[in-house]
């Protein structure tokens, strides 16, 4: 990762660090986060932390994933301040797919295919998952983290995931990617701000871009246990997923979704 034409692509003022190799940009970025004051209310005078890396030897995704992550992709963190606390789980509900919004809008334009957002907050392309994010409370602070598959290896490439370059004749420019994604998560994430962290004015954009509208889809716990199943709507102002089946319409808070059959 070249860090100088990283900060020579970047619009948005933050303040950057550049690693070759972490065991997760999340909790490295936490760590930093700690060195700033821990989980007092975060500074407004200061610019928003961007941590990105080469590779991660520890990565991981939601629900304890792990998120394999060699060099060839971008894995980078953001720390945003956020009102409420580290029990507000609504903040996640709607950060994280207005994170999905931002890095879908960037990977659409640098492939030749069109990404779609598959509820909450990953990446699609019509071959497989392109990005993840996983979003993390500390505090006042919430660290965003955003791993995206771009080039593709020669060998070892991710079993049902896609890559950027997979619609490109050349290699993808990293440090293009990774700038552009923290240029446009951080001015989404000023829209928020003065949406008053309501996800509303997004809602309309979100189904734009989203996968699985219109099919029959189950909603899984972390245990396993189906909690609904039924048609997608869409999603509410509080980016809950919207699924109308026999009982009528539910809106769900988080799980994994599967079609019908899978």
């Amino acid at each position: 990762m070249d860090e100088a034409c990283l900060r020579s692509c970047l619009t948005q003022d933050c303040e950057l660090v550049v690693l070759a190799s972490t065991t997760s940009t999340n909790d490295e970025l936490a760590r930093r986060l700690r060195e700033r004051g821990g989980k007092s209310a975060p500074d407004p005078l200061l610019p928003p932390l961007v941590v990105v890396s080469a590779e991660q030897k520890a990565g991981r995704g939601r629900l304890g994933r792990t998120w394999v992550s060699p060099q060839g992709g971008i894995y980078l963190s953001v720390g945003l301040p956020v009102p409420g606390s580290s029990a507000d789980k609504s903040l996640i509900s709607t950060l994280s797919p207005l994170t999905a919004l931002a890095v879908r809008a960037v990977l659409a334009g640098f492939s030749g295919d069109k990404p779609l957002i598959k509820w909450p907050n990953d990446v699609h392309s019509s071959d497989g998952k392109l990005s993840g994010i996983l979003v993390e409370l500390k505090g006042s602070w919430a660290v965003v983290g955003v791993g995206i598959n771009v080039n593709r290896p020669v060998e070892g490439a991710f079993e049902g995931s896609s890559y950027l370059s997979d619609t490109t004749t050349e290699p993808l420019s990293l440090e293009e990617v990774a700038a552009a994604v923290v240029n446009n998560l951080l001015a989404y994430y000023r829209s928020w701000q003065s949406a008053d962290y309501s996800f509303a004015p997004f809602v309309s954009l979100y189904q734009e871009h989203m996968a699985l509208l219109g099919e029959w889809i189950s909603v899984w716990d972390n245990a396993g246990e189906e909690v609904a199943s039924g048609v997608v709507q869409g999603v509410d102002s509080s980016a809950r997923l919207l699924l109308v089946g026999p009982a009528g319409t539910a809106a769900i808070f988080a799980g994994e979704i599967t079609l019908r059959g899978e």
